[in-house]
């Protein structure tokens, strides 16, 4: 680890360093080596396993990939400045060129893994990036090769090209859906925290990504993106000044709870909470939803609180939810808003459809999901 500068408390999605992994899996001669380390404690990236994770795996192999975002940013600058503390080039290529060997029934994408090995052999390995040219469709296809490879960090780069975790291609499933289908939950976990995935758009048979797991790991998953869009929602609360607008906010933080406490009373039986009994300014929470990127909010919202998908959220341009979604980018949104049943080419005041706003503000990968 010191010789490839390779951080020793980086940590898996799961929030586990090496050494836990170590300490679990009984190897006491590898955990010794990383108390040696002990001088540099503070809190890990998280970047999922790199190298070292790798040595101390029961498996033997990577339980997760990294990402292409964090790849770029760890590595130095063109100037030269450096703002990670570790160098993590080295296990970089060590897990794509793992992934690449799980490609060759998938020789676009072997070559696509090839090219980002190439770059990051060379000065210039700070642009290592998927090939660029595909349409959404395309890069979602090959994602959904990669995923039944169960290779996350080339799933990570074609994401970041453009490629959408709950797309459904020409195959019939989204890139979520494949990963459940193959049984692998660790990758559709980071798919769902990492990659845009969404518990609530169907395939093309009808079916939701929560029919596809257990119980349990439903009520894991929900449970964390419920935490997730509450944080957002909390940082939004401090953030704001203006004494109105941070009641509206903590009016945002009771609906959420009650609407997600009343979904949850509906599946295990529990009606004891029910929505109806407290109005909530419907137009207003979509509003925010829709523009945050809160999938599921967006999804409580519809199929708890009634709100209607094509509800007008803001009275001064006379937009809907889907207009919202399309205008901030928010290509996830735009893909669960289509899936409830969104009217795409609704008018605003202005006569702008969602696809116009799209193309107006330049968010290329939403406006093709409207294709």
């Amino acid at each position: 680890m010191s010789f490839h500068r390779l951080y020793p408390n980086v940590v898996t999605w799961a929030g586990e360093t090496p050494a836990d992994l170590a300490r679990r899996a009984g190897h006491r001669d590898v955990l010794r080596n990383f108390s040696s380390n002990n001088n540099h404690r503070f809190k890990g990236h998280q970047m999922g396993c790199t190298t070292s994770c790798y040595l101390s795996s029961p498996k033997g192999r990577l339980q997760a990939g990294v990402s292409s975002v964090v790849f770029r940013s760890a590595l130095e600058s063109p100037s030269g400045s450096s703002t990670q503390p570790f160098w993590p080039l080295p296990a970089f290529l060590h897990v794509l060129e793992y992934e690449r060997t799980n490609m060759t029934h998938f020789p676009e994408v072997e070559e696509g893994v090839g090219q980002l090995i190439s770059t990051m052999r060379c000065d210039n390995s700070w642009r290592a990036s998927w090939p660029s040219g595909g349409s959404v469709f395309h890069l979602t296809e090959l994602m959904v090769q990669a995923v039944r490879s169960n290779c996350t960090l080339t799933c990570s780069f074609i994401h970041e090209a453009g490629g959408q975790s709950s797309l459904c291609t020409e195959s019939g499933v989204s890139p979520l859906h494949a990963a459940l289908e193959a049984g692998h939950w660790n990758l559709a976990r980071q798919m769902l925290k990492n990659l845009g995935g969404c518990l609530y758009v169907t395939d093309f048979g009808g079916r939701l990504p929560t029919t596809m797991m257990s119980s349990h790991l439903r009520q894991q998953l929900e449970q964390n993106i419920y935490d997730k869009e509450r944080i957002q929602l909390e940082d939004l609360h401090l953030k704001i000044k203006d004494k109105v607008e941070k009641q509206q906010v903590q009016e945002l933080l009771r609906v959420q709870k009650n609407l997600f406490n009343t979904y949850w009373g509906t599946i295990t039986g529990n009606t004891a909470t029910t929505i109806g009994e407290e109005p909530f300014n419907k137009a207003k929470v979509l509003l925010t939803a829709s523009q945050g990127g809160m999938l599921q909010l967006i999804y409580l919202l519809v199929k708890v609180g009634g709100v209607e998908v094509d509800t007008q959220v803001d009275p001064t341009n006379g937009t809907t939810a889907i207009h919202q979604a399309a205008s901030h980018g928010k290509s996830g949104s735009v893909l669960l808003l289509l899936s409830l049943g969104a009217d795409p080419l609704l008018d605003d005041l202005y006569k702008q459809t969602a696809p116009h706003l799209a193309a107006m503000f330049g968010h290329q990968k939403a406006f093709e999901l409207f294709r």
